[in-house]
């Protein structure tokens, strides 16, 4: 019994010890990845795995409005996506040396073109970008252009070989409105995209042909880059053309693999009924009955593998519907919550202006005749309008998430801290004309007479 109780003792220890100290809530294991433009990156653990942490560079002002607007903007076009081949955003966190932090997905993997540089074969490549289209025509559906493709902004997974579209920081759609502006990557950005801050998905399938060429498809895939990198009017309208045309080009292989077959066994029956011509013996016939069932079978094998291929395809177009639904109703749920956090915010700012009126400073001050009659505790009640705010808003946690709490606190906090200047500037106006008073009073004041 006491040998199975120190069993016990011994097994226990050995699954606790090593989970508290490997798996934590906290980041660990923090490397600089890389440090380009207004952004770093940094590779970190926890819970035992990898992620990517996208903060602003050190050269960057932390007061910079636009370079946090970016990194915001960039967080609310990743959390509307959700696809195998387009990196996944976890939320957004301040994390202690670093600062405000996008949290994402680590890929385990290589750029495209370090990945092309280990010289994949013909087939691998073009399973390669026939997934990368169906990413990037993912991203067109939810209404974003990544407006940065480029082979640096495109992973391939060790595991797998999968491709997966990263680095969202120049995208842009037509439901944001702030900082539009051209962006993008000189040597694969479009001629128009250059010009213009409006977003449009053309320019992302001018930068995938050029992806593409780069790639080496062969002969088959030629019409397709060409066409990409057409004029924008002439170029291919949307990504579900240029799947359609993958589609057709895959369904041209296989009549043509059939062909060959079928010219085979023709070659082998002539070659057989000349055989049979010269010597029409029982062995001759079984050997070309042989022959001929292994051309029958190869054909339907040939068969086979189109049938596969028409239903990958179907399998594809019927992910990209779920998507679309799931994202409808993902958006419907957010709208919801949006117009919950506002119809709070309303009823808060209500709620502050009550208390103020509770606090009756502004009736004080109206009145307010002379600077010796002011509230001697006038800035303690001022204070107690704000330590409201906190406790409505710690309240307001069991309505809404805590980001949200946070947002309306930040609101009314505003709101506050503009009333408090107006108090500010009324009590600053009567002590300047308290001082320019008595100054009057004393220049005016008889000369006093010494006996």
């Amino acid at each position: 019994m006491a040998n199975k109780e120190t069993d016990e003792k011994e097994v226990s220890g050995y699954l606790s010890d090593p989970f508290v100290e490997d798996i934590g809530q906290h980041f660990t294991n923090i490397e600089l990845l890389s440090s380009e433009g207004f952004t770093r990156l940094y590779k970190a653990m926890r819970y035992g795995r990898w992620f990517v942490l996208k903060t602003m560079s050190e050269d960057t002002d932390s007061n910079c409005n636009n370079c946090q607007m970016l990194l915001h903007k960039e967080l609310e076009l990743l959390m509307r996506m959700q696809h195998p081949g387009v990196v996944q955003a976890v939320g957004l966190e301040k994390i202690d040396g670093i600062g405000e932090t996008i949290i994402m997905e680590y890929v385990d993997g290589s750029t495209l073109d370090e990945w092309l540089t280990t010289g994949p074969d013909k087939k691998k490549r073009i399973r390669v970008a026939h997934e990368l289209a169906e990413a990037l025509a993912y991203v067109h559906s939810v209404g974003i252009v990544h407006r940065d493709l480029k082979p640096k902004n495109i992973m391939v997974t060790r595991n797998g070989e999968r491709p997966k579209i990263i680095d969202f920081g120049l995208a842009d759609s037509d439901r944001n409105a702030v900082l539009k502006q051209p962006a993008g990557t000189l040597s694969y950005m479009s001629p128009e995209q250059a010009q213009s801050s409006v977003p449009d998905m053309r320019n992302d399938i001018y930068s995938l042909g050029l992806i593409l060429e780069q790639m080496q498809l062969g002969r088959a895939y030629k019409k397709v880059v060409g066409r990409c990198l057409m004029p924008i009017d002439r170029r291919w309208n949307n990504m579900e053309e240029i799947l359609a045309e993958f589609a057709r080009i895959e369904k041209r292989r296989w009549p043509l693999v059939v062909n060959i077959l079928v010219a085979m066994l023709l070659l082998a029956l002539g070659l057989t009924t000349l055989l049979l011509n010269n010597d029409d013996t029982q062995e001759t016939k079984v050997a070309i009955d042989s022959v001929r069932n292994e051309l029958v079978q190869k054909q339907q094998h040939s068969e086979q593998k189109r049938t596969i291929a028409e239903e990958r395809m179907k399998t594809v177009i019927a992910t990209l519907n779920d998507s679309l639904k799931q994202l409808a109703a993902t958006n419907e749920q957010l709208k919801k919550e949006l117009n919950q956090e506002e119809d709070l915010k309303k009823e808060a700012l209500k709620a502050l202006q009550r208390e103020i009126a509770k606090s009756k400073i502004n009736q004080h001050l109206d009145t307010l005749s002379h600077w010796n009659y002011r509230w001697q505790d006038l800035s303690q009640r001022v204070a107690a309008v704000a330590q409201f705010i906190h406790g409505y808003t710690d309240n307001l946690q069991k309505q809404c998430d805590h980001a949200a709490a946070d947002r309306i606190r930040e609101t009314m906090l505003k709101e506050w801290q503009r009333w408090s200047n107006q108090v500010t500037g009324k009590m600053e106006l009567l002590l300047r004309a308290e001082k320019e008073l008595d100054y009057t009073k004393h220049r005016n004041m008889p000369p006093q007479i010494k006996f």
